[in-house]
């Protein structure tokens, strides 16, 4: 039989057997766990509409539906340089295909973006530190900027 045991903070793991459930009753987060493994189900403040995970508050059927057409959802604000936007997602990798997967631009990395044309990088722009610079090519002609350009001009000359 099935304990419930409650307490005004979240439970280790060893605090409570596989057959029991730990009510934080502080946060009215609900605690079980299998083996040696803790799991936690977030609570809904109903009154207020908001939850104790800040990422389930933008959970709504309308958000699921924006997101499913490919449009943003409001998750914040970011300020990037002045310019102040509600609609942005933080994401730890975005892949996006331009022409049905032959051309795809991809940021994984802090600072670096890519873009891939038929599975090969072909422009690269990395700010990373002190190995800042922008690269582009495919192997045969190249174009590479680093270090401190001041002034360039390329009319079908050299500079």
């Amino acid at each position: 039989m099935s304990r419930i045991i409650t307490k005004n903070r979240d439970p280790r793991v060893n605090e409570f057997g596989p057959n029991d459930l730990v009510l934080n009753t502080t946060t009215g987060d609900l605690f079980l766990k299998s083996n040696k493994k803790l799991f936690k189900i977030s609570a809904r403040d109903l009154k207020q509409n908001i939850s104790n995970e800040p990422v389930l508050n933008n959970i709504t059927v309308d958000n699921i539906a924006k997101l499913k057409e490919g449009k943003s959802i409001a998750t914040g604000s970011i300020d990037v340089g002045g310019d102040v936007n509600q609609n942005f997602h933080v994401v730890q990798a975005l892949i996006s295909e331009i022409d049905g997967g032959k051309t795809s631009m991809k940021m994984t990395t802090t600072n670096r973006i890519g873009t891939f044309v038929s599975g090969a990088l072909f422009f690269d722009q990395n700010l990373s530190g002190s190995n800042n610079y922008i690269a582009m090519g495919n192997g045969n002609t190249n174009i590479n900027l680093s270090g401190s350009i001041n002034l360039a001009t390329l009319d079908g000359g050299s500079f």
